[in-house]
């Protein structure tokens, strides 16, 4: 769906889907990210698209997670970036947030694309839900007041030296919190070394 329709480069990758079932009991308010082309938002359940991203004019390169507040409506994440045979390659600009229900973004967690950084996920927690998690590249970040501030609180160790090459450092790929126990994370990386041999290992 742009900016040209081409029939050569139907190939768009999307990435990311939420359903917002706090201001929308039907469930037909639905948001998608795409690869490259920022997010967009439906509100009658997939039958017309309009993109929510371009009028706050930030310069997404893709969007990997989407996700919003369980008790509001109004208040959506989302973590940007886009990697490059399943690497975190080509940065985006950190995580953006919206309290209008995506009509204006705002960036936070942010930095500009020539970081080369990515944040693979967003997630928030259900209980304190000003509370939430970034998975930023091999980091788990935190905040506590809904994005204004961030530390890190886990830095995920490098793969270890094999055949006398070091190995890469790890990328965070996914994190959930335990069922009932909002103190409780699990997180996912990968592990790939410098011959090509790569694998999912949890931490």
């Amino acid at each position: 769906l742009g900016p040209d329709s081409l029939p050569t480069q139907n190939i768009g990758q999307l990435l990311s889907v939420y359903v917002d079932t706090a201001a929308d009991k039907n469930q037909n308010t639905i948001y998608i990210g795409s690869n490259s082309s920022g997010i967009w938002k439906t509100t009658n359940g997939g039958q017309n698209w309009h993109n929510v991203t371009d009028p706050s004019l930030i310069p997404l390169l893709g969007i990997t997670s989407i996700t919003g507040d369980p008790t509001n409506g109004d208040i959506i994440y989302a973590s940007t970036g886009f990697t490059f045979l399943n690497r975190g390659l080509t940065g985006g600009v950190g995580a953006i947030k919206s309290t209008d229900g995506g009509v204006t973004w705002s960036q936070i967690l942010s930095w500009t694309p020539n970081y080369n950084k990515s944040v693979f996920q967003i997630l928030i927690d259900p209980i304190e839900t000003k509370r939430i998690y970034a998975l930023e590249d091999s980091a788990l970040m935190r905040s506590n007041d809904g994005g204004g501030n961030w530390q890190a609180i886990f830095i995920c160790p490098p793969v270890p030296t094999i055949n006398g090459y070091p190995g890469e450092t790890r990328m965070l790929r996914n994190v959930v919190m335990k069922p009932g126990d909002n103190n409780t994370l699990y997180v996912v990386s990968d592990s790939k070394y410098p011959d090509g041999s790569s694998n999912r290992q949890a931490v």
